[in-house]
């Protein structure tokens, strides 16, 4: 059994509730027939019962959705950048709220969860900005005979309906990056939640409804069973993840001919070479190696010769993202066109990542940018435009 509300209906929490968490599905707020609890992984308590979802409520996200996708489509860039803009001022209204939930669900120190917060009010506004900056481009044609007298352009549209699926380990600002470029390019989503966070995901989601953003442009699932289903529902048009290489190998098998983008694991090492600042890189080292519990992209190659070292690096089936400190401008360049990753951070470490940036790995650490500028692209298909004149 379910039970449906409007969006408007839903009753606000204190921030020490425990919170009853819905789906949002066309605009309702949807309480499943099946839950599960979400404990407190430092103090052992309830803090939320969130939806297992079903096959029947995949079917009704993705039906809002599409029914959706033209809407969505046909929204001027301007508005879009409106709705996200305004999500960016209740983010920052309500983000002391919000981090404490992050901090409650996940078990991340508050100070983290604060920094996580003020960089996904960053994300939602670059999507704001970027928005109204989607452009084209003029191809010249009179570069052969056949095409003198023509004029031709390739120009970008949304690719429709996004699945997008998201981990725990910085829940608000990686949804911030799936949502917000999604519906900046005129896309509808599905989000399916990640399951150790679901009252984040819905403080999240009510911004988006609050700031008017229309029925059916989000839809919002809950559950560790309902990614797979989605995954392979051939109504979804575009999929993007974020997570380990194991399931984004299974999300690639499943996608056939569909575009993804997916973000994947990776060990990124940092090279501290022999003419470094010592004194700015061990502590950056230190600290971004021990933050989130350990649970970061780094880690510190003791060795003798560096060449041996970045054609390691480059061998390695993982390649998200390298570091090197050095005071050595040959070196720093050498490293940025040999190291085989998705970024080389000179004199930082691999965990550098600010939210404009494109940001993402290559071979078995991922396919595709993310970035709102980056994220738009890869959310929007190109379309050539020939005018036999």
């Amino acid at each position: 059994m379910v039970m449906a509300m409007t969006s408007m209906e839903v009753p606000m929490q204190s921030d020490h509730a425990t919170i009853r968490v819905p789906m949002l599905i066309d605009g309702e707020w949807i309480f499943a027939g099946r839950e599960y609890d979400v404990f407190d992984p430092f103090r052992g308590s309830l803090v939320a019962t969130a939806p297992r979802s079903d096959a029947e409520d995949l079917d009704r996200a993705l039906s809002a959705a599409v029914a959706a996708r033209e809407k969505a489509a046909g929204l001027p860039a301007t508005e879009r950048a409106r709705i996200l803009r305004r999500v960016s001022a209740l983010l920052v209204e309500r983000k002391a709220d919000i981090a404490e939930a992050v901090s409650r669900e996940t078990g991340k120190a508050i100070k983290d969860s604060r920094s996580e917060l003020a960089r996904s009010i960053d994300t939602i506004t670059l999507s704001a900005e970027e928005a109204v900056r989607i452009e084209g481009e003029h191809v010249p044609l009179d570069a052969s005979p056949m095409g003198f007298g023509k004029i031709a352009m390739l120009l970008r549209f949304p690719v429709g309906v996004v699945a997008a699926i998201t981990p725990f380990n910085a829940p608000v600002n990686l949804a911030c990056h799936k949502i917000g470029p999604a519906i900046a390019a005129g896309n509808v989503v599905v989000l399916k939640a990640p399951p150790q966070c679901p009252g984040v995901i819905h403080k999240l989601v009510q911004c988006f409804v609050d700031a008017e953003l229309p029925a059916g442009f989000l839809n919002v699932l809950y559950g560790a069973d309902i990614g797979p289903p989605l995954v392979r529902d051939e109504r979804v048009e575009f999929i993007t993840f974020t997570g380990s290489t194991r399931a984004g190998a299974h999300i690639r098998a499943n996608a056939g001919l569909r575009r993804v983008a997916l973000e994947l694991g990776g060990i990124g090492p940092t090279i501290v070479h022999e003419d470094a600042n010592l004194g700015g890189a061990a502590p950056l080292c230190a600290r971004n190696a021990m933050c989130l519990a350990g649970q970061s992209c780094i880690s510190v190659q003791p060795y003798e010769d560096i060449e041996p070292v970045i054609r390691e690096i480059s061998e390695r089936r993982l390649g998200l993202q390298g570091g090197i400190f050095t005071r050595s401008l040959d070196l720093a360049i050498k490293a940025a066109r040999t190291m085989r990753v998705g970024g080389v951070i000179i004199n930082g470490t691999s965990t550098f990542r600010t939210d404009q940036l494109a940001y993402g790995g290559v071979k078995d650490s991922g396919i595709g940018r993310e970035g709102p500028k980056f994220a738009i692209r890869e959310m929007t298909e190109q379309r050539l435009i020939v005018f036999n004149l």
